[in-house]
Order: structure tokens, then C-alpha cells, then sequence
């Protein structure tokens, strides 16, 4: 039996990989996994038999050479354990395939701060544009396959379920999807905004909105701590109720995006799965230096504000927008097409050419 290993850290990886894991096991293939920190968490939600994995070249080894996978599945983290897993198969003559779940920071995901590269044999990419741009790269050697995003594929076929008929909320309810930008973005260009003003200037453009619930959705990596000393010190305008998203609650973004009429957030791929179902994003990029995610200015259904001075008014217009746009079509987008059955075809085309090599 042809066996596939999948392994991730971070959640976008953890979540891009599950539906080629589902899709691979119907189709008769052997699955395992290794996984550490989230993704130990978001396999095990979904029914996956996973244990955390030790962050040891040793350890990972004897775990490779006990499952003896014809291909390593990962994703592409910022953390640094898909690099280590890359180069430990390599050694351990293990092909390997990587898969980007967004758009944003392409080098850190293959280049570690001191200038190392590891990279996978292929990687799967969302779609063309992000291809040649890694292509253009000097330091990327690895074959390139247009696969889609299959976790987003997954998440909108379901958040489009969940909202199917769905009446608009009163007052309206607001999601601020928080990241932790700073973390994410440290020792790099300074991307020009950070999360906390960015939410402070949320609150400040709703000022004139009337009754209205906004919901604060801390990042999983995030202190949520930090987010209920913020919530505590805000003094929002009368007719605004803040309230922290229920942090014990483990679903995935569509139960948080599900009641919602309106999405905000800075950067986060969020954005686009509410737009690709319908829900009204803004992404507030005040001051914005560079772009981290360029998917959010290519999705239509997305307003991206980059001006400091246009925030409150593109605040204004986005609320009083909202009930109106309850029933928004739904974007459609190449990139969630098929995009499990692409990826995993992907897969099976290394594994058949690792097999002739």
C-alpha cells in the first residue's frame, strides 16, 4: 500500500492538509501524521489519530523510517518544523511535498533568518500568479504544481451551508479577526500598522454606527489575556457592546464566521473566505508599508483601506452597508476549485515520478 505522511505545526497548515488527508485515505492510501503544537489539536478535532511528534532530527527520523511513507505531505510554517522535517526525509531518502496555504511571506517559509534554505522536492501553490512569483525566486529549486488552497475550498462549501436563509442580525454583529502581527513580522520591513491601533480605530470609526455588536476573535497564538485588559480599559460609544469571542469554543472560523454580518480584520486569509461565501470584509491596513497578503487586494468582495484618514469613513460606509448585504453573492474564485482533488493528483504525480527516479 502506497502511505503518505502528513505533518504540520502551525494551523494554516494543519488545516490546508486535512481534506488531501480525508481525500487520500477514500482513495484507498495509507495516512499518517506527525504533528506539533495546533495541528495536534485540529487533526485530533477531525477524527485523526495523532500524537505530538519531539522537535529532534532523531526523533523525527525514527518516526519517518517506522511509517516508511512513499511521500512526506507538509505544509509551510513560519515556525521552522516543516524545514526540519524536509531535510530529515531527504536524508532519510524520503521524497517530499510542501504545500502554501496563503499568499503571504513566501520567503520566511523556505529560508530560515540566518539565511538557510530547506526546501521540499515539489510544493503546491494556490495558484498561478503566487507560482511564477516563486518561480522568479533565485533560491527556490523545488517543482512547482498549481494546486489550489483546499482548506479554503472546505471552509466555504460549509460556511456557505451554514448561512444558506439566514436573516440579518439586530443589531448587527461584527467579527474582528485579530492576528499577531508582530510576532508573525519581527526583524522584517515593519509592515506598517499593528493590531491594537488597528482596533482602536475600528471602535473609533463606529462611533456614529447605532446599535451594533463587535466580537473580538483573538488569533490561537495570540495572549487573550491582552484582549480582555483591552476590552476592559475601551470606552466604546454608546449603542457599541464589545464582547471577546468565546475563546474555549475550538471551532474552525466557519462556526465563528457562520452568524456574523460583517468581517474586519488586517491581513488574515479570513478575508477571503468571507468574501468567497458572501460575508462583507474590510481589511484595515492603516499606513501600510508593504503588502503581506496580496490575495486580499485580488478578492473581489474584500475592501482593502491603506489610508490612515480613510479609515473612519470606510468604517461608516462598511456598517451601514451591512444589512443589505446579508444575501451578497458569493464570489466565485479558480482557486477553491477542485482544489483537494488538485493537490492530492499532485501528490500522486511526485510519488509515481519519486518511484522512476
Amino acid at each position: 500500500m502506497v502511505r503518505f505522511v502528513f505533518a504540520a505545526q502551525d494551523p494554516g497548515a494543519a488545516n490546508l492538509l486535512l481534506p488531501v488527508a480525508i481525500l487520500a485515505g477514500r482513495r484507498g492510501y495509507g495516512v499518517d501524521f506527525l504533528a506539533r503544537g495546533p495541528a495536534v489539536q485540529i487533526w485530533e478535532r477531525a477524527g485523526m489519530g495523532v500524537g505530538a511528534v519531539r522537535l529532534s532530527a532523531t526523533a523525527l527520523r525514527h518516526r519517518l523510517e517506522r511509517l516508511v511513507p512513499q511521500m512526506l505531505v507538509t505544509g509551510t510554517g513560519f515556525s521552522g518544523f516543516e524545514r526540519l522535517v524536509w531535510d530529515v526525509a531527504r536524508d532519510a531518502g524520503i521524497p517530499s511535498f510542501a504545500g502554501v496555504d496563503a499568499w503571504t511571506d513566501p520567503r520566511r517559509r523556505f529560508v530560515d533568518p540566518d539565511g538557510t534554505e530547506s526546501q521540499p522536492d515539489a510544493i503546491g501553490v494556490p495558484d498561478t500568479p503566487f507560482a511564477r512569483s516563486l518561480a522568479a525566486e533565485p533560491w527556490c529549486r523545488s517543482r512547482l504544481h498549481v494546486t489550489g488552497q483546499p482548506h479554503l475550498q472546505s471552509m466555504v462549501r460549509r460556511l456557505r451551508a451554514l448561512r444558506r436563509g439566514r436573516p440579518a442580525n439586530d443589531p448587527p454583529v461584527l467579527t474582528f479577526f485579530s492576528e499577531p502581527l508582530a510576532a508573525d513580522h519581527s526583524g522584517e520591513e515593519p509592515v506598517g500598522f499593528e493590531t491594537e491601533a488597528v482596533a482602536d480605530a475600528l471602535v473609533a470609526g463606529l462611533a456614529s454606527a447605532g446599535p451594533l455588536r463587535l466580537r473580538i476573535r483573538p488569533h490561537p497564538r495570540e495572549d487573550v489575556d491582552r484582549w480582555r485588559r483591552w476590552i476592559g480599559a475601551i470606552r466604546p460609544p454608546p449603542g457599541l457592546a464589545i464582547e471577546l469571542d468565546d475563546v474555549n469554543n475550538d471551532g474552525t472560523e466557519d462556526v465563528f464566521l457562520a452568524d456574523v454580518d460583517g468581517a474586519v480584520a488586517m491581513t488574515t486569509m479570513v478575508l477571503v473566505e468571507s468574501a468567497l461565501a458572501g460575508i462583507p470584509a474590510l481589511s484595515l491596513q492603516p499606513g501600510r508599508r508593504r503588502v503581506v497578503n496580496p490575495k486580499l487586494d485580488m478578492t473581489p468582495g474584500v475592501e482593502v483601506v491603506t489610508e490612515p484618514a480613510a479609515v473612519a469613513d470606510a468604517v461608516t460606509a462598511f456598517v451601514s452597508g451591512l444589512g443589505a448585504s446579508v444575501h451578497a453573492a458569493p464570489v466565485a474564485d479558480p482557486v477553491i476549485a477542485r482544489a483537494a482533488e488538485r493537490f492530492l493528483e499532485a501528490v500522486e504525480e511526485e510519488t509515481r515520478n519519486s518511484k522512476g527516479s
